[in-house]
């Protein structure tokens, strides 16, 4: 009874925080607010004990299904279309985020891990990655600093590169791009079947041990249902938004004094790793434009370094076809949450 006191307190608590980060217009502010607020709490010395490996799984699950519905038969030939920018871009993010990861430790004083650090430095979202950091006993908290400070400014530039970029003479062309099909929604009752996919693929995932298993068990799982009976599902966005309080709960408990001073030694590091990823990622962006005629602020969006979920978003906001850069993004977080781990656990444990 207990622990089902202090869940709620702190529930209600992360719920504040969320609101109050989505009034200030804080980017992921379920997230982001949530776990600020429990991480006061915890400083202060007033969070409850309770367990919280229900709830790294539930958020793993609902993240998983978020991402999954990026899936259908059409992913294959939309990909096959975008292939070569695709993989130059996906290699490039991996080699990126490698080269951030060994900055991010050594400029730390090797104070921060290099699981942590590798982790930290790819270039996923905020929720995505906190999820995925998670359940590799990386530091979140480094996680979600880095990720978060990344897409913060990320998304901030983006439309003033564009400009500028056009002012120098970029110019801004139309390309066509295939459209994806319109296919036939989910009943009601298909619906039961995803959720016990989803649950039975992050169960899985995490029991055999599988790298971010939690997370890609219901990507997979959600993903081929959809697939087998070729129809699209929707996701509710406050299942989202509770999804990420979830993750917040968890990372709040993770916040302590020795985290915060671990904190400001990131300042430079953090700083240093954002504005190599930036250029970089901003360099690829002019490239994709002069080579596939493209809107500028489209291929900006293609090549950003943020996540999949801020970045459909994020293009819907500014009235920009969200569906290139949601193919872009998807193959990204894709290729990090189902191959980086194979790339970075060996050099990590090493």
């Amino acid at each position: 009874m207990e622990s089902v006191f202090g869940f709620c307190l702190v529930f209600v608590v992360g719920c504040a925080g969320f609101f109050l980060a989505a009034r200030c217009k804080v980017p992921t502010p379920a997230l982001l607010g949530s776990m600020f607020a429990t991480g006061i709490l915890n400083l202060a010395g007033y969070y409850p004990s309770f367990p919280t490996w229900f709830i790294s799984l539930a958020a793993n699950f609902l993240i998983g299904m978020m991402i999954g519905r990026q899936i259908d038969r059409s992913i294959l030939s939309r990909i096959r279309a975008l292939a070569r920018p695709v993989f130059i871009q996906t290699t490039l993010i991996l080699a990126l985020s490698i080269g951030c990861g060994y900055t991010l430790h050594f400029m730390g004083g090797g104070k921060i891990d290099l699981l942590t650090s590798f982790i930290g430095a790819a270039a996923g979202g905020i929720a995505e990655m906190a999820a995925f950091g998670l359940s590799m006993n990386a530091d979140v908290s480094v996680v979600v600093l880095m990720q978060a400070t990344r897409i913060i400014v990320s998304l901030s530039l983006v439309p003033f590169i564009a400009v500028i970029c056009e002012k120098l003479g970029q110019g801004v062309k139309k390309g066509a791009m295939q459209a994806r099909p319109k296919l036939q929604a989910f009943s009601r009752v298909q619906y039961a079947p995803l959720t016990f996919l989803g649950i039975a693929g992050s169960s899985l995932g995490v029991w055999l041990g599988i790298p971010s298993g939690g997370l890609l068990g219901a990507v997979v799982l959600c993903g081929a249902y959809a697939v087998v009976i070729n129809k699209v599902y929707t996701f509710n966005l406050s299942l989202c938004s509770a999804a990420q309080i979830g993750l917040g709960l968890v990372l709040g408990q993770r916040i302590t004094p020795e985290i915060v001073a671990q904190l400001w030694l990131m300042l430079l590091p953090t700083a240093t790793t954002t504005l190599v990823m930036l250029l970089s990622c901003t360099l690829f962006g002019l490239l994709l434009h002069r080579t596939m005629g493209w809107d500028l602020t489209l291929c900006l969006l293609c090549s950003a370094p943020a996540g999949l979920s801020q970045i459909t978003a994020y293009a819907e906001e500014i009235g920009v076809d969200s569906f290139i850069p949601t193919v872009f993004q998807t193959v990204r977080i894709l290729s990090i949450v189902a191959i980086y781990p194979l790339i970075i656990l060996p050099i990590a444990l090493h």
